[in-house]
């Protein structure tokens, strides 16, 4: 591992601020996050006194309603992070690669769709997610390091 991280470049992380331009979906995740500062609230309120199996559920709705906010936001913000992803595409020289990590397979779906409708074959590609196979990952991750087109 140290012989090629010699090679790599460093790490470049970014925080990007994007814009969620679709009204429904915006309305959505801030619904979502009011539910889950109220679930918060009440899970913060149970007492001792409460019995376990009531204190479980309200910490089982808080995690669920988190874990719901945390989809809403992705999706929300799926067409802004995929403009800035193709912005970002145009502007790269055929020599440069972009690797781009995601939390929600509708999210990976999205940006692979508007790149390839972008790009139709004219950009090597790959998709790395959590259905791919132990196996074929290896021979992915393989192709990416060394085939100077994807």
């Amino acid at each position: 591992k140290n012989d090629v991280l010699q090679d790599l470049p460093s790490k470049q992380r970014s925080i990007v601020p994007v814009a969620i331009s679709d009204n429904e979906k915006e309305r959505e995740s801030r619904e979502t996050m009011a539910q889950l500062g109220m679930a918060r609230q009440a899970v913060s309120e149970i007492t001792d006194m409460d019995a376990d199996e009531v204190a479980n559920s309200a910490q089982w709705e808080a995690r669920k309603l988190l874990m719901r906010a945390y989809q809403a936001s992705g999706a929300a913000k799926a067409p802004a992070t995929t403009e800035y992803i193709l912005d970002w595409l145009e502007g790269s020289g055929p020599a440069e690669k972009l690797v781009v990590f995601g939390h929600h397979k509708e999210v990976l779906d999205y940006i692979e769709t508007a790149v390839s409708k972008r790009h139709k074959g004219r950009l090597g590609m790959m998709r790395i997610d959590g259905s791919v196979p132990p196996a074929e990952r290896a021979i992915r991750v393989k192709k990416f390091q060394s085939n100077k087109t994807v």
